[in-house]
């Protein structure tokens, strides 16, 4: 537990609350993210599933729950620092599911290329949906 009253025992619990990228706040809860894009402040919600998570690695992977089949669902892997305040996300490319018209084009990227492409993001406080 850290200092906030924020249950930080697991990478599955610091996840949850509300992070800062810079193009957007993300308002994370036990089974969807709502994002809030900075440029126009439009509002996507999506239900996500947990992939993996590494408790002494401080990571977690997780990806958008999708009904629909023809549906690009790009994995995010989170890492955090030691104290839980901030994240550096990147996208696992193999534990993504691509639409047809995606596949060609992500099976020609390298997972080291995507490993480089790195968000910041950090820990605003424990809210999990905007006001």
């Amino acid at each position: 537990m850290s200092g906030c009253g924020r249950d930080t025992s697991s990478p599955k619990d610091a996840l949850l609350g509300h992070w800062e990228s810079e193009a957007a706040d993300l308002y994370i809860s036990r089974d969807k993210i709502i994002t809030v894009l900075k440029e126009d402040g439009k509002t996507l919600e999506n239900k996500y599933i947990i992939v993996s998570y590494n408790d002494k690695k401080r990571s977690i992977t997780i990806k958008p729950k999708n009904s629909e089949e023809d549906i690009t669902n790009l994995a995010n892997v989170f890492q955090f620092n030691k104290n839980y305040t901030r994240i550096n996300a990147t996208i696992d490319l193999s534990e993504s599911s691509f639409s047809e018209s995606d596949e060609d084009t992500y099976k020609n990227i390298d997972q080291k290329y995507m490993d480089s492409q790195v968000n910041e993001i950090k820990f605003v406080d424990k809210k999990q949906e905007p006001e």
